[in-house]
């Protein structure tokens, strides 16, 4: 599946399926749950984050990221819980900024699914980074492994320019 997420100013999020290619049920006993739990997050508070409450940081190794340097701490999450995942996040040497996130779900979140793995990418745009794509590839038990890559525009409708 592809697919745009866009987020409004006021933080409601739209999705937008631009190409689907698979069973219809894994589009909707997969997919559709995936991205209904995503919308709903925006409602729920925030308790699965990336925070030190929830996760143990460490240092890894610096690493090259689309010609900058990156630093790259290792996440262990501190609770076994449905949302919670262990992988890593990379941050721009110089700023700070988050380049990449991604993990490996430590719970799965349904019965329909086996394991689910994310990758986040990030850009800079208007001093502000804002995340540019997610793919997301599930293992699912009844029709095997389903990837979902989505690109993240602006509201105001410019394309989000990759690195």
């Amino acid at each position: 599946m592809t697919g745009l997420k866009v987020v409004t100013r006021t933080g409601q999020i739209l999705y937008r399926g631009l190409q689907f290619t698979g069973d219809n049920l894994v589009k909707t006993a997969v997919i559709a749950r995936f991205l209904s739990n995503d919308m709903e997050a925006r409602g729920r508070e925030p308790d699965a984050g990336v925070t030190p409450q929830n996760y143990s940081f460490s240092y890894g190794k610096t690493a090259a990221y689309n010609g900058l340097i990156a630093y790259v701490f290792l996440l262990r999450p501190k609770r076994k819980r449905a949302g919670f995942f262990r992988g890593e996040l990379w941050l721009e040497a110089n700023s700070g900024v988050p380049l990449r996130l991604w993990g490996d779900s430590i719970k799965s979140p349904s019965i329909f699914v086996r394991n689910l793995r994310f990758v986040q990418d990030y850009q800079e745009l208007e001093r502000c980074s804002q995340p540019l794509r997610l793919l997301v590839t599930v293992q699912t038990r009844l029709a095997g492994p389903v990837q979902l890559a989505m690109w993240l525009h602006s509201v105001d409708g410019r394309q989000a320019e990759s690195r």
